[in-house]
């Protein structure tokens, strides 16, 4: 399965990166149907961690993108599509750290506690490339709830301390 998923994450970005003003159709319906692909596509043929796509976003396209997260994040909660749910929430993550949102990044660790590791490091990790250790220990600090990967991310969170 490692070719097939391989090819499929280079058709994901071949996709990706077709000219949007050239395509028959409004941004926003083209924005929705990759992210609704991000959020649904359960093989793992997309790594929404290596994907360029949230880096490329115009400002237009970053504000239509969070409004579209927020809005699936809210109705896969209520419709009670956890996987789903925590997909959109990744893909937020992903979208903060790669437009720098700093500002959007404590209160989205703080919702996203410790369920998921890798998405909260990223953060942190983002923070501290662009000199913002204080803010990646803050990430740290919003997400440590008792849940999955609370060890894990004290743990980070512990060596982070220790170091500045």
């Amino acid at each position: 399965y490692g070719v097939i998923v391989s090819m499929y994450q280079e058709v994901f970005e071949l996709y990706l990166n077709i000219d949007r003003q050239e395509l028959n159709m409004p941004s926003d319906a083209f924005l929705l149907d990759i992210l609704e692909l991000i959020i649904w596509e359960d093989y793992g043929g997309i790594d929404v961690y290596e994907t360029t796509f949230f880096e490329k976003l115009s400002p237009n396209e970053v504000i239509i993108v969070e409004s579209i997260l927020r809005d699936e994040i809210e109705l896969l909660w209520k419709l009670e599509l956890e996987y789903q749910a925590e997909n959109a929430l990744t893909a937020l993550s992903i979208l903060y750290a790669r437009q720098k949102m700093f500002d959007k990044f404590v209160p989205l660790a703080k919702e996203m506690e410790t369920r998921h590791w890798h998405r909260i490091t990223i953060l942190a990790e983002t923070a501290i490339e662009n000199g913002k250790r204080d803010l990646a220990l803050q990430v740290f600090e919003a997400c440590l709830v008792a849940g999955n990967h609370y060890n894990f991310l004290k743990e980070k969170y512990e060596k982070l301390k220790n170091q500045i």
